[in-house]
């Protein structure tokens, strides 16, 4: 893996099948356990990744959130890399966790709502 960076932040997903990492910049990487490279390299966002979290109901889900300039909430496939649904929360993501028995996220914001918010998924309504 990429060890030399700093901001290094990972998660591993139910199943312990994969692991996924960012580095406080644009690209979330997924990896498989078994693998020297990286499984998907997910360059959606155009702010750095701040929060990923793995959703205890399906183990390929994978949400991810990031900075003011993107304000995304951005929900992915971690099977085949596709992004499988997205929202502008209008602020910027600074944790996900997912709610275990029920099929909603939990995001927190900073600036410029400084909020907590609860999204039902996959509709994405409050």
């Amino acid at each position: 893996m990429y060890n030399s960076y700093d901001n290094w932040e990972e998660n591993f997903s139910n199943g312990l099948r994969y692991v996924s990492s960012f580095l406080q910049w644009i690209q979330l990487l997924v990896w498989n356990l078994h693998s020297q490279q990286p499984l998907h390299k997910l360059k959606e966002h155009i702010a750095a990744v701040k929060a990923i979290a793995w959703s205890p109901h399906q183990s390929s889900l994978l949400a991810s959130g990031s900075g003011t300039a993107d304000r995304c909430i951005r929900f992915w496939n971690t099977t085949n890399g596709s992004q499988l649904n997205n929202i502008d929360t209008g602020s910027q993501v600074c944790n996900l966790a997912w709610r275990k028995n029920v099929n909603e996220i939990v995001s927190t914001h900073g600036y410029s709502q400084n909020q907590v918010m609860v999204w039902k998924y996959p509709s994405l309504t409050k």
